[in-house]
């Protein structure tokens, strides 16, 4: 059984990984996104996508980029900026 974390973690990374170009896999939480081609229009539609999937709406003032640095900082601002667990 996975805990919520760990689901939450791995509903980001499916978000991010259908939001990043093709063939990008993640392979490391600590892997800065950009180096991935996370761009500004790809971060706006992991936005809506995490709105979309997970009904988490983040607060505007984590609506910049060390948010969206690497998964592990996606992730943690969602906990902290949101209900989600």
């Amino acid at each position: 059984m996975s805990s919520p974390a760990s689901s939450l973690t791995g509903a980001v990374r499916e978000i991010l990984v259908r939001n990043l170009p093709d063939g990008t896999a993640l392979v490391d939480d600590d892997v800065p996104l950009r180096e991935l081609g996370l761009s500004s229009l790809r971060m706006v539609r992991v936005v809506v996508a995490l709105r979309e999937e997970l009904g988490s709406e983040l607060p505007d003032d984590l609506l910049r980029p060390e948010t969206f640095h690497t998964v592990r900082s996606l992730v943690s601002a969602l906990r902290a900026g949101t209900d989600l667990a």
